[in-house]
């Protein structure tokens, strides 16, 4: 109310002087406004141009992170600048110190959040380009672990802003932070299975027992992993469902991680009947033998065929071998491909599969 009186007061006093200081309040507010509304079409591309000339990546990626901040701190400033002129026309009877002392602790307040959300935006730009780097020279830098800093590097500036806010609120940052001690017990108590999800994260990350895009099976899920966070992991099962499974749970889980075989195995049995050829058995397993030496389906080696066993209905060819892809569709097309072909060897040779029978045989009296 005061401010209002001594506003009418200074009207009636010297209305030309406290119009043309308004008025030089309201142009410097409608300034702020236009270079906001102007600064992607102008101010930004001057900088860019500026930017490009040093060709240096952190600028550009600078330059990238804070165009919105940098937007927003123009208006901040403008209505600052506008409002402060404001208080300090000569003819008002007060001085309203501790007001501008408020207005400027707002200033320092939304500059500080514009810098933490630029910072935070190169954050994510700085480590795309540590992953083009990576990709480029085929670094040992695994993808999730980059997007796993990513998200605790943006942690820790928020942490540092909310800090920086509360000293500039006028709060005891030291006390804050012991407080925050003497409350840590009861709230590690509180959060025991999220720190302990947090840390199967790390451990997960550190280890690499599996990575985003690999397929893993555990004693309760099986399927491909498609993000690592901070508290859990997604994994698509086949059924085209999403499980959502604990760090900590995976992290004290067996775990077959199939995206890394090198080949697969498959052991199959050709069963024949008994009165196959000794001749024509051998010739069937020297031809098979010779077929997983020589086929672009089978990795070589460890791969071979035997005649195992006489079993109750069949002379038993045991085939083991390698396929050389290992995603389940191309492991099963050259699993197909190379039955096919034993098929084939079978009937080459005149030979025929046998199949479970009895013979019953009667004695004449």
């Amino acid at each position: 109310m005061n401010f209002i009186k001594d506003i009418l007061n200074a009207a009636v006093e010297a209305p030309i002087k406290l119009i043309t200081h308004m008025s030089f309040s309201v142009l410097i507010m409608l300034t702020a406004f236009v270079l906001f509304k102007l600064y992607e079409k102008t101010l930004h591309r001057i900088i860019e141009k500026i930017v490009a000339g040093t060709k240096s990546k952190l600028l550009l990626t600078l330059k990238d992170s804070f165009k919105q901040p940098i937007k927003y701190m123009i208006l901040c400033v403008g209505v600052y600048a506008a409002v402060m002129n404001i208080l300090n026309f000569p003819l008002l009877t007060l001085t309203y110190t501790g007001t501008q002392a408020f207005i400027t602790k707002l200033l320092r307040i939304a500059l500080i959040i514009a810098f933490v959300s630029g910072f935070s935006n190169a954050v994510q730009g700085i480590m795309a380009g540590i992953q083009g780097i990576n990709s480029k020279f085929d670094l040992e830098v695994d993808n999730t672990i980059m997007v796993f800093s990513t998200k605790l590097i943006k942690v820790v500036i928020a942490a540092l802003g909310v800090v920086i806010v509360i000293s500039e609120l006028g709060y005891d940052v030291n006390g804050f932070i012991a407080g925050i001690g003497l409350g840590g017990l009861t709230f590690a108590l509180a959060a025991q299975d999220t720190a302990s999800n947090f840390f199967g994260g790390l451990v997960i990350l550190l280890d690499k027992p599996f990575k985003a895009g690999d397929w893993i099976q555990t004693p309760s899920i099986d399927g491909v992993v498609q993000e690592i966070s901070f508290r859990s992991t997604s994994i698509k099962n086949f059924d085209d469902t999403v499980t959502i499974v604990p760090n900590s749970q995976l992290a004290n889980e067996a775990i077959i991680n199939w995206s890394r075989m090198e080949k697969r195995k498959i052991v199959t049995t050709l069963s024949l009947t008994y009165d196959t050829p000794k001749e024509s058995l051998i010739a069937i397993v020297d031809d098979i033998n010779e077929f997983l030496q020589n086929s672009a389906e089978v990795n070589p080696s460890g791969s071979f065929a035997v005649f195992n066993e006489y079993a109750a209905s069949s002379l038993d060819i045991m085939v083991h071998y390698f396929t050389v892809s290992t995603t389940l569709q191309l492991h099963h097309e050259e699993k197909q491909r190379v039955n096919l072909k034993l098929m084939d060897i079978v009937n080459k040779h005149n030979a025929k599969f046998a199949f479970p029978s009895t013979s019953v045989y009667i004695e004449k009296n």
